[in-house]
């Protein structure tokens, strides 16, 4: 999930771009041609090609918050002897800072300001307080 949020990660400085090319009409309306054209939008176009889609990172980051919450219900579980595997705190830390600073969604911002939260707690339960 960290690899694919470092790849597919689409920067606010390209913000602009984006909104120009989702300005761009899709088609002519012939029987009005005076109406404005639509626009190219997540909801409009969902099967885009663009991989720089705010959905992919979105679902990302939800599945990554859903398992930093499991590691750490887990290392807080007083019946399991540890936690099988190492979880990458600090890489998550810093792909997720780098997230939250840059990307030109608002709620992949907002989404991955919410996951580091749930890494530092993850942090704190696997140190032991």
């Amino acid at each position: 999930m960290l690899d694919l949020l470092q790849i597919e990660g689409a920067h606010a400085l390209a913000q602009g771009q984006a909104q120009a090319q989702q300005q761009m009409p899709m088609h002519v309306n012939h029987d009005n041609p005076s109406a404005p054209p639509p626009t190219v939008s997540m909801d409009s176009d969902p099967t885009t090609a663009n991989a720089k889609f705010p959905p992919f990172r979105r679902a990302s980051l939800h599945f990554l918050g859903v398992l930093v919450r499991a590691y750490t219900r887990r290392a807080y579980d007083s019946s399991s002897s540890g936690i099988s595997g190492e979880f990458p705190v600090r890489r998550a830390t810093a792909t997720l800072g780098y997230v939250v600073t840059t990307d030109a969604d608002a709620v992949v911002r907002v989404m991955a300001r919410e996951v580091v939260e749930a890494v530092h707690t993850l942090e704190r339960a696997l140190v032991g307080l």
